[in-house]
């Protein structure tokens, strides 16, 4: 019996190493994130590199492998990128798979790793900026300049290729990059992760969050955002009377700012709370069908969630989530609050004289169109005047018109 637990006991081990020697080779060498920039380069972009950096951060990784394939952006938001790859301290890998492109801004990513691959029928370049200014060029020139000199140890020769990607609109084929030694043959991620000892801890795509600030800030919407939302402000401003346009037109104006990597999502964030409160007030004090309630909660909401979303996810605790859970049903208690108040604030209350015209009261003395006298009527003295004739004390009257605090009056019928 027991040679037979021996056996079985050896079988087992036999049957679970292959399993742990495939692990301890997945394991072995350095973590690494990799980051699907399938996307503009945007606000998401940037958006999308501050999270992708995070999560190295909170897994420990060293190594980035940035797979490519985007036609470019903005170059305010390239800039935001660049510096925040070469400021993390991680060792980058630029990925261009087959059939990819790193085109204009997404270059200028890829020279900011350390190392660039790329796939066959890839390509990379033509990143002369448009309009061509001659400050703009020369200005770009130079960061491409830089950030080879940086990746390819000052080798003259590929610091001038980098260089004819903006001033001659230069694009090279993955066959014209090889052999140039611009850049490493990798049709597969797997030869850039054997090949540099690295192992895949995460992989980062893009969110929804920032596939629409990708939207928003395309050169076709952006400046349209940009133009509505002036308008809208305009028009706020011809219009007599507060009709909510203008705080639409800043919205807009931020959004766009925003998705082109002009204004910070700081400072997005602020706005968007800060107009959520407003359209919330004056849901309350302005009458309407709840539109201004509604866009203040919604607006408020989506300057909540990039708060959250903005911040490292290693410091959300148990006690974070439990505090938020109170704000959030403190948040909806205030939201129920405001609009019953808005809805007894709406109401329309008859006023004084509307209460008063057509009750009927007694002369205590006497009243004359010329001569003014004293009416009882709703439980209170009034000055009146007669209307028809005069009117002695003790005879009914009824109410036809109200002027002030004086009535005029006529004698009830009986």
């Amino acid at each position: 019996m027991k040679a037979i637990g021996y056996l079985v006991l050896i079988l087992v081990v036999i049957l679970s190493l292959p399993e742990a020697l495939s692990y301890s080779q997945e394991t072995t060498g350095t973590p690494t994130v990799l980051i699907d920039l399938d996307i503009e380069i945007s606000g998401g972009a940037v958006e999308l590199i501050a999270r992708a950096l995070r999560i190295a951060e909170q897994t420990d990784a060293k190594a980035l492998v940035l797979k490519i394939n985007s036609y470019g952006g903005y170059l305010g938001a390239t800039d935001i990128i660049v510096k925040r790859i070469i400021e993390s301290n991680v060792t980058c890998y630029a990925w261009i798979p087959p059939g990819g492109k790193a085109v204009s801004a997404a270059s200028l990513i890829a020279l900011a790793c350390n190392k660039i691959y790329m796939g066959e029928g890839a390509s990379i370049g033509a990143a002369m900026p448009y309009p061509a200014d001659e400050k703009v060029v020369n200005y770009v020139a130079s960061r491409f300049r830089s950030l080879a000199e940086r990746q390819f140890h000052k080798n003259k020769t590929l610091v001038e290729i980098a260089e004819k990607f903006v001033t001659e609109n230069l694009v090279l084929t993955a066959e014209e990059a090889y052999k140039a030694g611009f850049a490493h043959q990798a049709n597969t991620l797997s030869r850039i992760l054997d090949e540099n000892n690295l192992y895949l801890v995460e992989e980062v795509t893009p969110s929804y969050w920032e596939q629409i600030v990708s939207l928003i800030s395309s050169p076709l919407i952006a400046p349209i955002m940009l133009a509505v939302g002036t308008m809208l402000i305009f028009a706020e401003i011809m219009i007599t009377g507060f009709q909510g346009y203008v705080i639409a037109g800043i919205l807009l104006i931020m959004l766009s700012l925003y998705g082109m990597a002009v204004i910070a999502p700081d400072l997005l964030i602020t706005i968007l709370l800060i107009a959520g409160l407003i359209l919330l007030v004056i849901e309350i004090y302005i009458p309407g069908f709840g539109v201004f309630g509604v866009s203040g909660v919604i607006v408020t909401a989506i300057g909540i969630f990039m708060l959250f979303y903005s911040q490292p996810y290693k410091v959300v605790t148990s006690i974070h989530m439990a505090f938020l859970i109170g704000l959030v049903a403190f948040a909806g208690l205030m939201v129920i609050v405001f609009f019953k108040a808005a809805t007894v604030m709406r109401r329309k209350y008859p006023k004084y004289e509307e209460k008063l015209i057509g009750q009927v009261g007694i002369a205590k003395t006497a009243i004359s169109p010329k001569q003014p006298g004293i009416v009882y009527v709703n439980k209170e003295d009034w000055t009146a005047f007669s209307v028809e004739g005069k009117i002695a004390p003790g005879e009914k009257i009824i109410v036809t018109k109200v002027k002030g605090l004086k009535l005029y009056v006529r004698k009830a019928a009986d």
